[in-house]
């Protein structure tokens, strides 16, 4: 399995209250996404988030990126870096 990782980085306050936003327009994007085996959304609270998508394989991963880094944000939301990561454990 490999995973996408994105940095990102925005206003605090925007980024603790998108949670519905997420739910709403993140994840049915993101499910859509093939070979997509599981995904997570996080915040620090303090404006940066960090954001995982696992996947079956590394060519689905690598599919995924250019999406990832092209996707609707608000303005206030910019990408600081998306990589993908062999996953060495998955449970």
């Amino acid at each position: 399995m490999y995973a996408v990782v994105v940095r990102e980085r925005g206003q605090a306050d925007q980024i603790n209250t998108s949670g519905q936003h997420v739910q709403a327009n993140v994840l049915p994007r993101a499910r859509q996404a093939p070979g997509i085996v599981s995904g997570f959304w996080m915040t620090d609270m303090a404006g940066a988030t960090l954001n995982v998508m696992v996947f079956e394989s590394e060519d689905a991963a690598r599919s995924a990126l250019e999406p990832v880094r092209t996707a609707p944000r608000p303005p206030w939301m910019q990408v600081e870096s998306t990589d993908v990561y062999e996953v060495l454990a998955h449970f």
